[in-house]
């Protein structure tokens, strides 16, 4: 959607809808019904709460386009220290920045330094300020995990019982949405060998490999 600003945020913005990546412009723009008014978007400009901005990113960095939320402004930016929050929607890109936020007036202050995903994940991001802009890189990712039940409790959560082995550090390791996990014959010779396993929460593996 677009607004004619300015606009101040104080609680939560979503720029799409959870799993549905939108632009959201704020001001005109070309196509836009208001040619001439210019907008401007700040966070937590009034201390009435602590702004959180919400961004649905999927596995390409496109701008925008439907493919990832994108905040566009006709006008001036304000991060205010508001908390970034970021949805995968699927595996994340490692290779190039993602685009947040664009605008064409100045900017005030920055986001929190600090972004998380909206549930726990092995991604590390930075927040990048080049002209015109806020971009996130990303770095890590999904581990590859194999079932040892080293816990011996035969239990598989999310960031709970270390029953796997993570192939990547050879470590034990916990299991984050999104990894990708392999049930094979290495189970028989683990000090608690268990086949049965107890599901205590919702899962979701980027995918399940059974040898």
């Amino acid at each position: 959607g677009t607004n004619v600003g300015p606009v101040d945020i104080e609680d939560t913005m979503w720029p799409g809808v959870n799993g549905h990546p939108s632009t959201f412009g704020v001001g005109s723009g070309a196509g836009n019904d208001y040619p001439g008014s210019d907008g401007s978007l700040a966070f937590g400009t009034q201390g009435e709460g602590t702004p959180l901005v919400i961004f649905d990113l999927g596995s390409s960095t496109t701008a925008g386009g439907g493919l990832n939320d994108l905040i566009n402004i006709n006008g001036d930016f304000e991060g205010g220290s508001a908390h970034v929050k970021i949805n995968p929607l699927g595996v994340l890109s490692t290779n190039s920045p993602y685009t947040l936020v664009t605008y064409n007036g100045s900017k005030g202050g920055n986001f929190n330094n600090t972004v998380q995903t909206l549930s726990g994940s092995r991604y590390s991001f930075t927040l990048n300020y080049p002209a015109g802009a806020v971009t996130l890189s990303v770095s890590g990712g999904p581990a590859l995990l194999t079932w040892n039940n080293n816990a011996g409790d035969g239990i598989w959560n999310v960031q709970g019982s270390q029953d796997w082995l993570n192939n990547y550090s050879s470590a034990n390791d916990v299991f984050y949405n999104s990894d990708t996990v392999v049930f094979d014959d290495s189970i028989l010779s683990a000090p608690t060998p268990t086949t049965s396993i107890n599901l205590t929460a919702a899962v979701s593996p980027s995918s399940i490999t059974n040898n």
